[in-house]
């Protein structure tokens, strides 16, 4: 009976020994697995994180983009602008053209009516402004 009790005291003395074991693998698989789920926690708050930033830059790519279609109507504006400009530059120089005729044709008719307007003085001095002078100089 000595050797039975020695028997069950190694077997439960083993089986302690292996419980111990198992205690201890269980809390270092329990203490992993808590890691492991902190580090999923924190790349679940990253990704929300990553998606909200997302969320930010679409955002403000829509902003540059409205943004970049106001400056090209505002350039298409500015173009068909300055075409009008040319245009209307074009209208005023064909407007000064006239009037520079109309001035042109007015300083003849000015001239002509004083030459008819000084017919005899114009033919006694000869015709020109040399021959007024001769006369004038004459009768001094």
């Amino acid at each position: 009976m000595q050797d039975s009790s020695r028997s069950l005291t190694t077997v439960s003395s083993a089986i302690i020994a292996g419980a111990d074991r198992t205690s201890d693998e269980v809390r270092a698989v329990t203490s992993a697995a808590d890691d492991v789920s902190r580090s999923i926690q924190t790349v679940a708050a990253g990704a929300e994180e990553l998606g909200e930033r997302i969320r930010e830059i679409s955002g403000n790519a829509t902003d540059a983009a409205q943004v970049a279609s106001g400056a090209v109507q505002s350039a298409s504006s500015a173009n068909a602008m300055i075409a009008k400009l040319g245009d209307s530059s074009a209208e005023i120089g064909d407007v000064l053209k006239v009037i520079t005729s109309i001035a042109e044709q007015t300083n003849l008719l000015a001239l002509n009516a004083t030459i008819e307007a000084n017919p005899r003085r114009h033919v006694r001095s000869g015709g020109g402004d040399r021959g007024n002078q001769r006369h004038h100089q004459s009768h001094q």
